[in-house]
């Protein structure tokens, strides 16, 4: 068990460094491990504990924080009202590092630098102190204020919340929603499409499935688990995408249940019961009502087949149609977690449609216009509540789903042991496996479902109207050292109205509504651009500096994830249309022959390599050249462009490589868009007529040939021709008697007969001279050939088209 995960944890902790005395420290931490701290609280400015030791009855434990003298509290409160970077934090539930200096400027001291500063008292017979009793209820303290860090500020006697309140500062209402509140007991009208056919050809294939999953956004090591929650919850949302692909889409149940009865005559409502919180489905027919358990619902569901939705009355439809809904959702990952409180000790979780995603949005509003409201059903004895708006009744109708499929799958085994593992509170297995717990009661629990509601907080941006917007623009001057980064405020609602200054957010009293949500949502962005933080903590500063060294990072992965978040980004027109230098085949034309046939060789090697940035073209040589020795954002030739060195080396390299192969290696590579990872373009009209030389197309079988090819024949005389109009040779394997000859003759044969036909030279063994004889006056008679070989042969060629010899021969006559 890890204790002060947090910085200011660490800080409380650091009062117990200098303790030497054998073994306290440790054996504190084996008690604080090993639970045998039986009772915690606080009263006034003592922490009260009751810690098991070797007797029956447990020692009783007293820690006396010094209290801040009521000048010493004015100053803080004044601290943390003008700093708005510290208020914003705090907003968060976590302390800036910057309030802690500005404290000790003042003589304050928030943090202990010595168990000396505690009065400390245990009922145990050990005359050290503190001893290990003591030490394990340091420890165990630590993990609270790690969770709330308001409780530190109530041992010094310093309500934080009260005093910001009384300055009407409401810090609470950044508290977790009330599940109450989604209900009301008179149902809204709403309008409510009856456009089923559009409902019925909504496509759930559209929900997209980018590099960024909403859980991607989480922090890794939040306060109420000191391992990395986030890998578990994504290992486990892994686990259940498998698990409901398998068992609930691609199962192979043989579906004999005849459901067309049931959804052609019910109607279908959920029944939500208001002290156990669970869900029953509620069939509806003309004369008689039926309830079935969420697990036999979704059984019957699973029995409709696509053949079944045109016959499914509105009711099933809609129905089945967000069940759908939700098991993509379950399967791309596309949903999010939220935390509500039902009463002071219950509180429940819900998995509901992850909207920061377009294309989930998107879906949900189409869905969402076909809702009544009086879908869902809150019990009470006699008594019904219902949603206030459709957004939230197929929110708590795709929570009913997707919470099932995860119980469901933790049931089946399918999730990590480390849910089970005694480190995990399993309140908090309650939470997210089964959607709610009654077990945050204690004082070192009852903190837990704010911590949960912090860490999820990040998903709450994209539902305010008043959000950040980061506006980055490029340098100004030679000097500066980076893109400059100003803060403003965009109306979501009012998208034509002006941005907000910053400034203005803080100072202005006409502001004082919204101030606490921009401030902690601030916050929130500046864990990804630290930066931001001297933006809030100098409100006279109006722009930072973004380094170019730090801004491919910032660009490529940071923005994607704010904007995610539902946080506006300005970009400069060169930084929208970020161009990265590639490499430009250059080939003028491509000029025509006689007959239509496109020159080969000559005119395909007859071209030179650029490099391509953006509109701008650069002789390749001359780039490489420029670009020596530079790294990240530079600016070249009047525009910003990202140089990676490991990019731009294999850019070079590959280049380098074009250029000792040379001929036709480019072309083609220019057709293919690439070679060997690096991007190559070719002007389109040019690559048009390459494609169309590449083809392999219908090529006549020339009328001089003396026979008819078998279909194998026919495509490679093709595929001959292709190759000899690229200037490429071509290379035929292929077992005795298949006929390879005659496709060769049949190329000679369609150049005779488009009169490009230059001496064709045939070399074989000797063995083969009388086969070819025979073959060429047998198939090609209009072909003259002459055998070079013999005693008596003679260099005599000119009124011959073929001229056939052997390896021998050509051997001797060249060495002679």
């Amino acid at each position: 068990m890890k204790y002060g995960v947090t910085w200011w944890g660490k800080r409380w902790l650091n009062s117990l460094n200098r303790i030497d005395y054998s073994n306290r420290l440790e054996r504190g931490l084996s008690y604080a491990d090993n639970g045998f701290v039986v009772y915690i609280s606080t009263v006034a400015n003592k922490i009260i504990a009751k810690v098991q030791g070797t007797r029956d009855t447990p020692y009783n434990v007293s820690i006396e924080i010094p209290e801040f003298s009521d000048e010493q509290k004015i100053l803080l409160i004044n601290i943390i009202k003008h700093n708005p970077q510290i208020l914003s934090k705090l907003l968060n539930n976590e302390i800036s590092p910057e309030l802690e200096t500005l404290a000790l400027n003042n003589g304050i001291k928030i943090f202990p630098t010595s168990w000396k500063d505690f009065k400390m008292r245990c009922s145990c017979p050990d005359w050290v102190v503190p001893c290990k009793h003591i030490a394990a209820v340091l420890y165990l303290f630590a993990n609270e204020i790690d969770k709330n860090p308001f409780i530190l500020f109530n041992l010094h006697g310093l309500d934080l919340l009260k005093e910001f309140h009384n300055e009407g500062i409401n810090i609470q209402n950044t508290g977790i929603a009330s599940f109450e509140d989604l209900f009301t007991k008179s149902l809204n009208k709403v309008n409510i499409s009856d456009d089923m056919a559009r409902l019925y050809n909504i496509d759930l294939s559209e929900l997209s499935s980018d590099r960024y999953s909403p859980f991607s956004l989480l922090s890794p090591s939040p306060v109420f688990y000191y391992k990395d929650f986030k890998e578990l919850f994504i290992v486990t949302a892994i686990k259940l995408s498998k698990y409901v692909e398998k068992k609930f889409i691609n199962n192979n149940k043989i579906k004999n249940f005849n459901i067309l009865p049931l959804a052609i005559d019910s109607d279908i409502n959920f029944l939500l019961d208001y002290k156990t919180l669970k869900t029953s489905i509620e069939l509806v027919y003309s004369n008689h009502k039926t309830l079935i358990s969420v697990d036999d619902f979704i059984d019957y569901l699973q029995f409709i087949q696509y053949k079944h939705l045109s016959l499914l009355n509105d009711s099933w439809l809609l129905i089945y149609k967000i069940y759908l809904f939700s098991l993509q959702l379950v399967i791309k990952k596309l949903y999010l977690p939220r935390i509500l409180k039902y009463s002071n000790d219950i509180y429940v979780l819900q998995y509901i449609p992850a909207s920061i995603e377009d294309s989930v949005k998107n879906i949900f509003d189409e869905i969402s216009q076909y809702l009544s409201l009086d879908i869902i059903k809150k019990q009470n004895n006699y008594k019904k509540e219902y949603l206030k708006d459709q957004s939230q009744e197929l929110n708590f109708l795709c929570s009913i789903f997707i919470n099932y499929f995860f119980e469901k799958a933790y049931n089946d085994n399918q999730f990590s042991p480390e849910w089970d593992n005694k480190e995990l509170y399993y309140g908090i297995r309650e939470l997210f496996i089964n959607g709610v717990s009654d077990n945050f009661d204690v004082f070192t629990t009852k903190e837990i479902p704010q911590s949960i509601h912090q860490w999820l907080s990040i998903f709450d941006i994209h539902t305010r109207r008043f959000v950040p917007l980061l506006k980055i623009d490029r340098p100004e001057r030679e000097s500066e050292v980076g893109f400059r980064l100003s803060i403003l405020i965009s109306d979501t609602i009012n998208e034509d109205s002006m941005y907000i200054e910053l400034r203005d957010i803080i100072e202005n009293e006409k502001y004082d509504s919204i101030r606490l949500e921009i401030l902690k949502d601030l916050s929130i962005v500046a864990n990804y651009i630290p930066q931001i933080n001297d933006l809030l903590s100098d409100t006279n500063k109006t722009i930072v500096w973004l380094p170019f060294e730090e801004f491919p990072d910032i660009l490529n992965n940071i923005i994607p994830i704010i904007k995610m978040l539902g946080v506006k980004v300005l970009l400069p027109k060169e930084l929208k249309e970020l161009v990265h230098p590639y490499l430009l085949l250059q080939i003028n034309n491509i000029p025509e022959l006689r007959g239509g046939e496109l020159l080969t060789i000559d005119a395909l090697t007859n071209y030179k390599w650029q490099v391509c940035i953006g509109d701008e073209q650069i002789d390749a040589e001359e780039f490489f050249e420029l670009v020596k020795n530079l790294n990240g954002f530079v600016k070249l030739k009047d525009r910003y462009i990202f140089l990676n060195e490991s990019d731009i080396n294999s850019l070079r390299k590959n280049f380098e490589e074009l250029l000792k192969y040379g001929g036709i290696l480019g072309p083609l590579a220019a057709v293919d868009g690439e070679y060997l990872g690096n991007e190559i373009q070719i002007a389109p009209e040019i690559k048009d007529q390459l494609k169309d030389l590449l083809k392999v197309k219908e090529i006549p079988i020339p009328q001089a040939l003396n026979a008819t090819l078998r279909p194998y024949q026919v495509r490679g005389y093709e595929w001959l021709v292709r190759n000899s109009k690229l200037g490429l040779g071509s290379l035929i394997a292929d077992d005795m008697g298949l006929g390879k000859t005659i496709q060769v003759i049949t190329l000679l044969l369609h150049y005779q007969e488009k009169e490009l036909l230059q001496q064709a030279l045939v070399v074989v063994p000797t063995s083969l001279i009388s086969n070819w004889e025979q073959e060429l006056s047998k198939f090609a008679p209009t072909l003259k050939y002459y055998s070079y070989y013999g005693n008596k042969r003679k260099k005599d060629f000119d009124n011959y088209d073929v001229i056939i010899t052997s390896y021998g021969i050509i051997r001797n006559d060249l060495e002679a």
